[in-house]
Order: C-alpha cells, then sequence, then structure tokens
C-alpha cells in the first residue's frame, strides 16, 4: 500500500500541497489531472526525490522512480542487463531490450530507450513503481509490450498518464488532482484528490456524471431558493401595505367606524397575516440558500476555438474555418521517403480528416515533410498549419514575433481559446514574451494563434497531444472536431484519433 498522510510541499512562495492525504493498495493506479497540478511532482515526492515540508509517504519496500524523458541511459543497464539473475533479465527479454540496442543508445527511437528504460527499473525488483508519461512517443507495439511487462512485475504501479488506451489497459484506479479553487464556485486555493475505482475512460464517464449531477442539483437548490425569494417580495410588499391599512394616524379625527374596524382586524389577528407569512418564507430563504450553498457548484468552460467572426466561415456542419476553400487543397504525387518507403498518390480535399500511423520509425515524420514540400512547390504553404512534434527554440522565436504582432482584438481571442484548452491565459498576459512557456503550452498558443490571421485550409499536426494533460487533450479534440480545415494527424493516441476523426476518415499505414 502506498500512503500519503497529511504533506506539505511548496515551490518557493507557491503552496502546492497542504495537509495533502491519500492512500492506494490497487495494483495499478493512474493519477490524472490538469499540467501544473502536482501530479510529477506527486511522484517524486513518493519516491523520495523531492524533500517534503511536513507529512509523511510510505510504500512497502523499495521504490524507483521512471522519469517522463530519456535522456541518459539507466547506470543499472549495466549491471543488471549482464545479471545471472533471470528473474531480472526477464524484463529485459519481454521488452526486446538486446545488447545491440544498449551499444546505440544515442541512436535509438524515443520507444525504444523508453523499453530500456522500464525495463532497467523492472529489473530492480521494485516494491513499488512510479511512472511518469511512460507512453509517450510509444507505438502501437511497444505499448504492448510495456503493458504486458508491467502486468508481469511484482510492483504496485503509480503513473502519470493521458493515454487513455495505455492507462485503461493497466490501471483499475484513477486519481484525479484539481485545485479546488478552479473547479468549484467559491473552492479554497489548495490541492485535492478524488480517487475513482475505474480506470482512467470510466473515472472520465464517471466525474462527467457526478459534475452533471452536482451542476443540476445546484441548479435545482437555486431555482428554489429564487421562488421563495420572489414569494419573499412579494408578502412584504402586502405586509407594508397591510401595514399602511392600519394605521390610525392616517384617519380622520372623526372616523369613529374605521377606526373600531382596525381595532377588531387587532383582536382577530388579521392585520398580522401578511407580516407573519413574510416572515415564515424569510425562514424558508434563509433554510434555501443555506442548502443551496453547501452544494458544491462545478465551474464550466466554453469549448473550441474562439475566433474573430471576420476570419472565419461556417460549412454545411456548422464547424468554421477560413472561407473561399477549395475542394481540392493539394495533391500528393506518388512518393518514394528518405528511409525507401513509398507513399501511393492522395488528395487533400475540403474538410478530409487523415490519420498517418504506423510503428516509431517508419517515416512519419518524413511523410509530413514531404507533405509541406509539396504544398511549397503548389503555392499552398501559406494555407497550411504545421505543428511539430518538437517545438524547438526556433518555433518558439518565430512564435513570439507572430504573437507580438497581433492586435489587442487576435491577442483577446488568443487568450480565450488558451482558456478553452484548459490554460491559465493570465500567466501569458503577465509573462514579458511566451519564449519560456512549458512545451505543452506552447502547442495551445501555436493553435489558438492559428485562426487569427488567415485561418489555414489545412491543419498537419504531429503527435498533438504530446506534453498535454488528459483535460487539454478533451478540449482539443473538441476544438478540432468544430473546424471545417482539413486535417493530417500523426498519433499513436488511438483514442484521440477515434474522437477527432469522422466515420469518412481514411489512414495512411507507413
Amino acid at each position: 500500500m502506498i500512503q500519503i498522510n497529511s504533506i506539505s510541499f511548496s515551490f518557493g512562495a507557491q503552496i502546492l500541497f497542504n495537509d495533502f492525504s491519500l492512500s492506494t493498495n490497487a495494483k495499478c493506479a493512474c493519477i490524472a489531472g490538469n499540467n501544473g497540478v502536482g501530479k510529477s511532482t506527486l511522484l517524486k515526492l513518493a519516491a523520495g526525490i523531492l524533500e517534503l515540508s511536513s507529512g509523511k509517504i510510505k510504500a512497502s519496500g523499495e521504490t524507483i522512480y521512471v522519469e517522463q524523458e530519456c535522456g541518459e541511459i539507466p547506470q543499472s543497464v549495466f549491471s543488471s542487463f549482464w545479471s545471472a539473475d533471470n528473474e531480472a533479465r526477464k524484463f529485459y527479454s519481454m521488452l526486446g531490450v538486446t545488447e545491440e540496442k544498449i551499444s546505440r543508445w544515442e541512436n535509438l527511437s524515443g520507444g525504444e530507450k523508453k523499453c530500456i528504460q522500464i525495463a532497467a527499473a523492472l529489473a530492480e525488483n521494485p516494491a513499488a513503481l512510479f511512472l511518469d508519461e511512460p507512453s509517450n512517443h510509444l507505438d502501437g507495439e511497444n505499448k504492448q509490450k510495456i503493458i504486458f511487462a508491467l502486468k508481469n512485475s511484482r510492483a504496485q504501479i503509480l503513473l502519470v498518464c493521458h493515454d487513455r488506451e495505455f492507462a485503461d489497459a493497466l490501471c483499475e484506479q484513477t486519481i484525479f488532482l484539481f485545485r479546488e479553487s478552479e473547479t468549484f464556485d467559491g473552492g479554497e486555493d489548495k490541492v485535492c484528490a478524488k480517487i475513482y475505482n475505474a480506470n482512467l475512460s470510466g473515472a472520465l464517464e464517471l466525474r462527467g456524471a457526478e459534475f452533471s449531477s452536482l451542476q443540476n442539483e445546484w441548479q435545482d437548490a437555486n431555482q428554489n431558493s429564487q421562488k421563495i425569494k420572489n414569494a419573499v417580495e412579494r408578502w412584504r410588499q402586502e405586509s407594508a401595505r397591510s401595514a399602511g391599512r392600519v394605521k390610525k394616524s392616517a384617519l380622520k379625527k372623526n372616523d369613529h367606524d374605521a377606526k373600531s374596524k382596525i381595532d377588531a382586524a387587532r383582536v382577530s389577528g388579521k392585520d398580522r397575516t401578511a407580516g407573519d407569512t413574510q416572515a415564515r418564507f424569510e425562514s424558508l430563504l434563509a433554510r434555501a440558500n443555506e442548502r443551496r450553498d453547501k452544494t458544491q457548484r462545478p465551474l464550466s468552460k466554453k469549448s473550441g476555438f474562439a475566433f474573430l467572426k471576420s476570419d472565419a466561415d461556417f460549412d454545411s456542419a456548422n464547424r468554421f474555418g477560413a472561407s473561399g476553400v477549395p475542394e481540392n487543397i493539394l495533391h500528393f504525387p506518388q512518393k518514394i521517403l528518405e528511409n525507401g518507403k513509398r507513399v501511393e498518390p492522395f488528395d487533400i480535399k475540403r474538410g478530409a480528416r487523415i490519420a498517418v500511423i504506423g510503428k516509431n520509425g517508419s517515416g512519419k515524420t518524413l511523410l509530413v515533410k514531404a507533405i509541406l514540400h509539396e504544398a511549397q512547390k503548389s503555392g499552398r504553404a501559406k494555407n497550411v498549419f504545421y505543428l511539430p512534434q518538437v517545438t524547438d527554440d526556433d518555433f518558439r522565436k518565430t512564435l513570439c514575433e507572430k504573437f507580438d504582432s497581433l492586435s489587442d482584438a487576435e491577442k483577446g481571442a488568443v487568450l480565450s481559446t488558451l482558456y478553452r484548452l484548459n490554460s491559465n491565459p493570465d500567466s501569458l498576459a503577465e509573462r514579458e514574451n511566451i519564449f519560456e512557456a512549458s512545451p505543452g503550452e506552447i502547442r495551445k498558443i501555436a493553435l489558438a494563434m492559428s485562426l487569427c490571421q488567415n485561418p489555414p485550409y489545412l491543419y498537419i499536426l504531429d503527435e498533438p497531444t504530446n506534453h498535454l494533460d488528459l483535460e487539454s487533450v478533451l478540449a482539443l479534440e473538441n476544438a478540432l472536431e468544430n473546424l471545417s480545415a482539413a486535417l493530417v494527424i500523426v498519433s499513436h493516441d488511438k483514442v484521440f484519433l477515434e474522437n477527432v476523426l469522422s466515420e469518412d476518415f481514411f489512414s495512411i499505414s507507413l
């Protein structure tokens, strides 16, 4: 069992965890939540890489943390791979790790490096294994190898993962981390956890149903309060009119008959009816407001892209994008890629949905570059938006320059889209420039800017979900579904492709 008891931890002046607790005895549990909420930090705290300010974390034995990136070969490989212990060596065999691959580490694909990294960790036979985004850069074959190896280990596994296919195959429990102030109206500024005894996809459904139920419950309670409030106001007005009617001072001095009627009303209590009813309704209102205020109200966000109406038109399916898009955007001729793969000719038509799939190293990015080259040759480059798999310094510099050149209205649309893509636009607005934004934020900023000037006919997205948290991936799915532009998407995320691409999409397998 992994137990986290009343921990506190801060990054400088920012309090991340404060008196935070949870426990899990699941064989494999997935940690989900927004970027910056503390998922990776929690793994590092659990593994002892970061030091707690207070509190305790307990695991039933040795723990190992496997980081997201595969920068350097794990040093333990050089002892465990050549070990006489067959129990340790079996994981290298399961994951297809050979002496030849170890010797050429620097030239391996990201997926091959990840297999070595996880094999080395499992060979240490840890009691608890903490994995940070283990499915990044993995093709389908390597995913299945790693899933098989993890299932056959003795380790209790806690992983951060946005890949629903990968997490669903492993996890029996999902832990959602969320900052209460960003999730519920009037919530405290603290990180909380909600545990669902379901895999990641199941937990998403449960969480959605839970939020919908809470929203409906709050709305019902609020409507009830409003009805009672309206009744209070009516009886307050009636009480005021009654008070005016029963004042003797308002009568003529010798109007004894009217004064007698007022005295009779007081004796019978008729003049108190309006006031007493008002008081009862005010008591009911207080209780109704209390019930409503005890009901958490989930904060909701708009989804999709924000756009300037002058820049975009709607198609027949009510999706929006550039106006005047030709029926045939680009013809790709038969071509031999740099790796020797032959690609048959195809056309990218208006509104097309194309998936590019294949193993690591099969040439998917080479095909993307070839498509971009054809766009350049045909004069269509200005109508194409390209999001590369790796956003290097040159990409960031160009993005900064484009953002600075936008008008105030265009910058407003970018910030609005960032919010809809599950980012905090205030953090961008406060920066002197966006160069230092995280890789995930850079990807979202680029996408948000794509509709501001000359909306594209075609989006080419190479692994667009890399570095995005799950909520951002879901928001991106919704945004791309509503674009009328043609989409060419390279991705190992099968669920993402199924959700974004319509039934009439076609795939290019390499």
